[in-house]
Formats: structure tokens, C-alpha cells, sequence
């Protein structure tokens, strides 16, 4: 989720969040989420990737449960799934025993 292209894909969200608007582009991106009455993009991205973290957590194939369950509390930061799962728990002070 801390990748480089996930933080273009954020500045090019608030760009095209400025022209909808018709808003100046030195309109404080932190402030576009307030006037939209949202999260900001990365905290939206973040919410999205734990919440289908949770469907494969308890997804009717034993098999994404075993890899989504192996990727998050043994591979940890060498998969995918776990880096985000981690990432976002940790930018967000969640407890990772709530899923």
C-alpha cells in the first residue's frame, strides 16, 4: 500500500478532484476530503484492502482462507496480502485480533 504508484494514484485522485470542482489547484489536497465529506484516497484505499482481506479471511474455499491466513500471521511482510494487511492495521491503531 506504501508504493510510489499508490501515492500517484492519490495525487492524480486530488487533481481530478480539483477540475470536477472547478476548485484552484492550490487547494490544500488534506482539505479535499473535508469538502467531499469522505476519507481521504489513501485512507479509502486502506479501508478497502482490509475489508477484502476480511471476505478471503472467511471466504467459503479453504484454500484463500489457508493463503490469506498464511500471507497475514506467517509471511507477514514477504506476501503481498500480509504487507497490506499489516500496513494498514498499523496506520489505522487497529488491534490485528479484530479479524
Amino acid at each position: 500500500m506504501n508504493g510510489c504508484n499508490v501515492n500517484n494514484l492519490c495525487t492524480e485522485w486530488r487533481t481530478g478532484i480539483r477540475r470536477v470542482w472547478d476548485l484552484p489547484n492550490t487547494t490544500h489536497g488534506d482539505l479535499l476530503h473535508l469538502i467531499r465529506d469522505d476519507l481521504p484516497i489513501y485512507d479509502e484505499l486502506c479501508r478497502r484492502s482490509l475489508l477484502f482481506i476480511r471476505k478471503c479471511f472467511f471466504h467459503t474455499s479453504s484454500l484463500v482462507q489457508f493463503v490469506t491466513n498464511y500471507g497475514v500471521f506467517h509471511a507477514r511482510h514477504k506476501s503481498l496480502i500480509g504487507s497490506n494487511f499489516h500496513f494498514c492495521v498499523s496506520r489505522f491503531n487497529f488491534c490485528s485480533s479484530l479479524f
